[in-house]
């Protein structure tokens, strides 16, 4: 162990623990992306680190430069079995000399904290999700408590969950914002007049997280006021069947579609005309940052986090009351009758891009990993 302000020599060695870096969502998305920007830097060594996996691969790609490991055979859910993946944690940053330890998701620090504890490695808590919203995980609030006393740094998605952090958690460390990108690698370039469709688009997994059924009982009485327009909702998940039985009872079966599992859905982004999203809670909606990267107008519930940072109300799109499902129809029926209004917030909607570039966002990561490895006190190499 060494200790004091002597820089360490590079490469600098990052893991990043994920709970299972082969699924599909958006963390792990953009976990990998992040992953595999940094692998490209001499100054960096990266490892992937799961607790467990139930694929043999990724979905989303993961550079061969990024070493892959897994700690367990299945999701721990005891004590004991927690302890074990902390322990194999242990080894491997002792084994690889991991300078630092970023956990994408704060819950994971249930993991990671003991680690840092015995090892001096530095640790960043990446929480993806609404401080508010435990998505039915009963320690994360009493892990994110630990999170603010034993973290060196706290990166959120956006302003507003940093200021939750900091006036709520009380942290010993500095909370940090840093957006996730809108331009992820893969995404076709926009086009510059794209053929609009009467189309409404949603995605994203079909869990009751992220309100699907919200969406379809809004949409049900503005389509039936405005002919010739659809619904499609990208995604698969385990409310498909609910969701099913919701679109059959509303006799719109041939206008409302469920897609399951998209690869390319730039295909919607780039010919539907609206946007929705009737989520319970998020962090920094990705479906949010692609329709804004392909210039598609969003209708949105004013959840907590996220939609109004991507979102200016009346400029380049439209947020509702978070649960409000009538308001929601009204803004869904008033974009489908309202031509005008439609191109109006389109024209707007990447005003503002830049904020969510990836060329910048990676810059800005490796400013804070550097600043995390080099602060001084009790670190592993």
């Amino acid at each position: 162990m060494k200790s004091g302000c002597r820089k360490l020599k590079k490469p600098y060695r990052i893991g990043f623990v994920s709970g299972d870096i082969t699924r599909k969502g958006g963390t792990e998305r953009i976990s990998s992306f992040l992953a595999n920007a940094l692998s490209e830097d001499s100054d960096f060594r990266i490892y992937v680190i799961s607790l467990t996996e139930e694929e043999t691969e990724p979905l989303y790609h993961v550079s061969k430069r990024v070493k892959r490991y897994r700690l367990l055979d299945r999701w721990p859910v005891s004590p004991g079995e927690f302890l074990s993946a902390s322990l194999r944690l242990t080894a491997l940053v002792k084994k690889r000399r991991i300078d630092v330890l970023v956990d994408i998701d704060s819950v994971l620090d249930i993991v990671s904290l003991p680690v840092k504890l015995l090892t001096g490695v530095r640790l960043i808590s990446w929480e993806h999700f609404s401080y508010f919203y435990d998505l039915g995980v009963s320690y994360r609030e009493p892990i994110r408590k630990l999170t603010a006393l034993f973290s060196d740094l706290i990166v959120t998605l956006t302003d507003q969950d940093a200021r939750n952090f900091r006036n709520l958690s009380y942290p010993v460390c500095p909370v940090r914002r840093i957006y996730n990108p809108a331009d992820l690698p893969g995404m076709r370039e926009p086009l510059e007049a794209p053929q609009r469709e009467k189309l409404i688009m949603a995605a994203g997994r079909l869990t009751r997280q992220k309100g699907f059924a919200d969406l379809i009982k809004s949409a049900v009485p503005a389509l039936k006021r405005n002919p010739g327009w659809e619904l499609v909702i990208l995604g698969e998940g385990e409310d498909r069947e609910r969701l099913q039985a919701l679109i059959r009872k509303s006799g719109l079966a041939d206008r409302i579609h469920l897609t399951g599992f998209v690869n390319d859905p730039s295909v919607y982004y780039e010919k539907a005309s609206i946007y929705a999203m009737t989520s319970e809670g998020e962090g920094l909606p990705m479906v949010l940052l692609e329709a804004k990267y392909y210039g598609l107008p969003c209708v949105s519930y004013d959840v907590p986090f996220g939609p109004a940072e991507i979102i200016t109300d009346g400029l380049n799109g439209v947020i509702t009351p978070a649960g409000d499902i009538l308001e929601m129809a009204r803004a869904l029926d008033r974009l489908m009758r309202d031509e005008n209004l439609r191109l109006s917030l389109q024209e707007h909607v990447r005003d503002d891009i830049d904020r969510f570039s990836g060329e910048s966002i990676i810059k800005t990561w490796k400013k804070v990993i550097k600043r995390v490895v080099n602060k001084p006190g009790r670190r592993v190499r």
